[in-house]
Formats: C-alpha cells, structure tokens, sequence
C-alpha cells in the first residue's frame, strides 16, 4: 500500500483528499477513493499517464473514484 501511494501521491499535499485504499490482491486491483476532483485529475495525468505508470510499478490494475459526500 505505501508503494502504491508513493507511485500516485508525488505531491504530499494531495494525499489530504485521500479517503480510503482497498487492494484486492488476489484480483491485482486497487481502488483509490478521493474527496477532491481536482486531485483526480493531477494523478490520472495527461492521458491517464500517471496512472499507467503506477499501475506497472505496483502490478495493479488502478480504479480512482471521487466521493462527493466525503468532507473535503
């Protein structure tokens, strides 16, 4: 989980809109849940390059969701 983090949260100020991390090894997936769209965006990237990027670092398949009741 700290691995996977640190390939997605290179800003440490983003991980403040961080709400939960699920990692399902036996699937090879993990789903990254956040409060704060704008973040989303920084670490999916330009065409989803960050993500892509960290989901071969870890061995993931990445999900990001947003949660809007989440407080900010």
């Amino acid at each position: 989980e700290k691995f996977l983090l640190a390939a997605l949260f290179y800003e440490s100020s983003d991980r403040d809109c961080l709400v939960g991390v699920e990692i399902d090894e036996e699937n090879f997936m993990a789903r990254i849940t956040l409060n704060d769209p704008h973040v989303i965006g920084r670490i999916i990237g330009r065409e989803g390059r960050n993500v892509q990027l960290a989901a071969k670092l870890v061995g993931l398949e990445i999900q990001i969701e947003h949660n809007a009741a989440a407080p900010s």
